[in-house]
């Protein structure tokens, strides 16, 4: 099992509280973050937090739709745990962690890498790279992966999407 229920609980509790959303990390970043954990990134709808122990947790901001919520990505990710992984690519582990009212933050293995556009820049990626990024958005039916949210681990240089939402 990916990371814990008190983490979950305790990034979900501090980004609510700073009222935190999208707009807001992309307009004025994320202030003072807890200390030992660090903020990675942000999407349309959720961002994305580092633990102290080194895990990462999604957390939702006040949205429900469009296949981007962590309930839909967690059912992508179930369902894509059920198909056989392209070669040369991997599923992360992930947890879903369902906390008080019924919110939900997703926890996800800190892959030790980078992102296809941080490898090799955005609309550069080697056509193989481009092929086998085709190859894992077939079989797991997605329509949102691109070069920010597929990570290449450093050792092994297989490709892992990291961002299973529609």
């Amino acid at each position: 099992m990916v990371g814990n229920a008190v983490d979950a609980q305790f990034i979900l509790d501090w980004v609510s509280y700073n009222e935190l959303d999208s707009f807001s990390l992309e307009e004025y970043g994320p202030g003072d973050v807890p200390e030992g954990w660090t903020y990675l990134s942000k999407g349309s709808f959720r961002s994305v937090w580092l633990s102290p122990e080194g895990c990462v947790y999604k957390v939702q901001h006040q949205y429900e739709g469009w296949g981007q919520s962590n309930k839909d990505e967690w059912r992508n990710i179930l369902a894509a745990q059920r198909c056989e992984a392209p070669a040369g690519t991997r599923l992360p582990e992930a947890q879903l962690y369902q906390v008080d009212g019924g919110r939900t933050v997703i926890a996800m293995e800190c892959i030790k890498g980078k992102t296809v556009d941080q490898r090799w820049g955005v609309g550069d990626t080697p056509r193989e790279i481009g092929v086998r990024m085709r190859q894992v958005e077939r079989a797991y039916e997605l329509c949102d992966l691109h070069g920010d949210n597929v990570m290449i681990e450093d050792e092994t240089d297989i490709l892992i999407p990291v961002d299973l939402g529609y």
